[in-house]
């Protein structure tokens, strides 16, 4: 007869030793890779703070060269006699177009109406309020 080696329960049950220095290992990976997080945090801020500030950069010589533009297209207008006026508002920063009655000087068409121009200011002066600096 044979004998069948049957483990019991207990023996089963019973967990695995685990082996040693794992517990070590798993610490230094960890604290490792929290570092390696912390300093790719550091080098994205960074990267984003660089192109906000080349943004803004570029966005005033946008702005510096459309106002040369304007002015030199008004200088270009008052010598050929017509009877346009162009300029850009400062609160919301839309081109706008006059059309100027030539006997009187008075304006008798702007675009955008003077009204769309009310709404805009009326936004720009709630963002501080609506969004925060960020936006």
């Amino acid at each position: 007869m044979s004998t069948l080696n049957v483990p019991s329960v207990s023996e089963v049950a019973k967990p695995a030793d685990p082996p040693k220095g794992t517990s070590e290992t798993k610490a230094a990976e960890l604290s490792t890779s929290t570092r390696e997080i912390s300093e790719s945090t550091a080098e994205v801020a960074a990267s984003l703070s660089e192109q906000k500030s080349l943004s803004a950069e570029s966005i005033e010589k946008i702005q510096e060269r459309l106002e040369r533009t304007i002015e030199m297209l008004n200088v270009d207008l008052e010598l050929s006699e017509t009877n346009l006026s162009f300029s850009v508002d400062k609160v919301s920063d839309r081109v706008l177009v006059a059309v100027v009655d030539e006997n009187t000087g008075e304006m008798v068409r702007q675009v955008p109406a003077e009204a769309i121009l009310k709404v805009a200011h009326n936004i720009e002066a709630l963002k501080g309020i609506l969004f925060d600096d960020m936006y």
